[in-house]
């Protein structure tokens, strides 16, 4: 039997609207109040880092979550089954193929 997973509360959203132009500003200014913040300016997370390739990119959003939950590579690996090696891998964007990605899985 699998274990339950910790789930975390909802505690914002995302709320998308179709209106006229000319009352968007008022419609921003009216939820601001309310605990919304506008968003429009944000840039999708890819094109955050442009100097990366697919890799890094995936290397770089283990870390990230890793780091918000607090786990060490080692602590990860113990948790998913896999050697850390290819948590290793991940973080230095070596994982170009299937073949070195099962490698690494196979052999600490």
């Amino acid at each position: 039997m699998q274990a339950r997973t910790k789930k975390r509360p909802i505690e914002n959203v995302e709320v998308r609207f179709i209106g006229p132009i000319v009352n968007m500003a008022k419609a921003i200014e009216n939820l601001k109040p309310l605990g919304f913040v506008d968003m429009s300016d944000s840039v999708p997370w890819r094109d955050a880092y442009p100097e990366c390739n697919e890799a890094e990119l995936i290397g770089k959003a283990l870390a990230g979550a890793r780091y918000r939950e607090g786990l060490t590579q080692t602590r990860l690996a113990e948790l998913t089954g896999f050697h850390s090696a290819i948590f290793r891998k991940w973080k230095t964007a070596n994982v170009l193929s299937a073949r070195k990605w099962r490698n690494a899985w196979e052999k600490p």
